[in-house]
């Protein structure tokens, strides 16, 4: 049953994507650029760290930080501040270190200890760091950590050319890395609202936005790791957030206003009139579409052989055909699928699935089919009134439709 459901989710998913605009707004940049800044006085990266560990990983980013950037180190752990100062203070300049609340982790970085800077610079990047929880989420907790920091802060010349991007592109509020795309992590092929679509209703309604959200219009941010233009975020950050307003710790899974704030600001950038990029290097991003149409062959494979669809003009299609067919059959009557091939097969899974049970398959002449059971020749079929389902290619179609015209059967379904 879970297998079952998984497979819907994955059909529903990528009918969805293929119909949602949203998924057009990719921006692929070079990972290696000599593109070049000559002012970055309005623009500061903020880097909230939590886990000592980690010092050592995100200190090769924050080096290539160019310089003239004004760069704010936040935390909510104390213990790590020799570390901070010994590994990264002292090799950079125009750095700053501050302590904060832990409640609200991230977000609260966000949005009170970062409340001043986001007031004072035209442009900001706010990243933070992860930290997983059980042996088996390793994995996917370093290709998150590698899929947010190689496409937010890859390297000097990357960074030159998100910045370049923003003043050449002034309708441009928000820029975020792809979602994690891994075996554990299904955020990039799931609706992601998960348990968040009311509480992030709620909380665009909170800070003055007036702009409709629909569940089926997945949230394209689902993190506070992005490059912004303050302007664009400007209803969130001057909204009066207290610590008190987060959830203490230990934090829950789902459902929270730090879960909400996350899933909500490509919303509030266009409730402000600007627009959202996904963006990614080049590098990450020849990688990432190689993985990409590895698995989307595995899921064709399967989808395929259990569902009968085999290209994205029948996907396209796929519940509203199951809709009309219910309308067509139910469970007590009898009915008989017109064709002997690998669609009339298709078809006969799909029925199976409404609960509906076929009386047999007809064709025009007697075929040798000794995999199939219950054939019948067309001509040896007297029932004007019975149901038929024909499941045939298209070549055939119009030829079969006359056949059983001419026979005055006309209580027939094109599948």
């Amino acid at each position: 049953m879970i297998l079952k459901e998984r497979k819907r989710v994955i059909i529903n998913f990528l009918i969805i994507i293929q119909d949602n605009k949203m998924y057009n707004d990719y921006l692929i940049l070079p990972a290696k650029s000599k593109k070049k800044v000559n002012n970055y006085e309005k623009v500061a990266v903020i880097i909230y760290v939590f886990y000592e560990y980690k010092l050592d990983y995100y200190f090769k980013y924050i080096k290539e930080i160019p310089e003239g950037i004004h760069i704010y180190i936040i935390t909510s752990n104390e213990n790590i501040m020799n570390d901070l100062y010994s590994k990264i203070v002292r090799n950079k300049k125009n750095i700053e270190i501050r302590v904060k609340n832990n409640r609200g982790r991230d977000i609260s970085a966000l949005l009170i200890a970062s409340r001043d800077i986001l007031s004072n610079y035209e442009y900001v990047c706010f990243i933070h760091d992860k930290a997983y929880k059980t042996q088996d989420m390793k994995e996917d907790t370093e290709i998150w950590e590698n899929n947010t920091w190689q496409n937010i802060l890859c390297n000097k010349g990357y960074i030159n050319e998100i910045f370049s991007y923003f003043k050449t592109n002034s309708e441009i509020g928000l820029m975020i890395p792809p979602a994690p795309y891994s075996k554990n992590i299904p955020r990039w092929y799931t609706n992601s609202w998960q348990k968040n679509y009311h509480n992030t209703e709620k909380l665009l309604k909170q800070i003055g936005c007036n702009i409709e959200i629909d569940y089926n219009m997945f949230p394209i941010s689902i993190g506070t790791n992005f490059w912004v233009r303050t302007k664009a975020i400007e209803k969130l950050y001057k909204y009066n957030w207290k610590y008190e307003d987060f959830d203490d710790e230990p934090l829950k899974n789902d459902g929270t206003i730090s879960h909400a704030i996350e899933r909500s600001l490509s919303f509030i950038v266009k409730d402000s009139g600007f627009t959202t990029k996904i963006i990614m290097n080049n590098e990450w991003a020849q990688n990432f579409l190689s993985i990409l149409q590895q698995d989307l062959v595995k899921t064709f494979q399967i989808i395929g052989n259990q569902y009968g669809i085999r290209s994205l003009s029948e996907l396209s299609y796929f519940t509203e055909r199951e809709n009309e067919l219910k309308k067509f059959v139910s469970p007590e009557n009898e009915v008989y699928i017109y064709g002997a091939g690998d669609r009339a097969q298709d078809c006969n899974k799909c029925l199976k699935r409404l609960n509906i049970h076929i009386r047999g398959y007809l064709v025009t002449d007697n075929v040798d089919a000794d995999e199939m059971e219950k054939i019948y020749c067309i001509n040896s079929i007297n029932d004007k009134d019975i149901k038929i389902v024909i499941a045939v290619s298209i070549n055939y179609r119009n030829q079969i439709v006359s056949a059983l015209t001419k026979k005055g059967m006309f209580n027939y379904f094109v599948y």
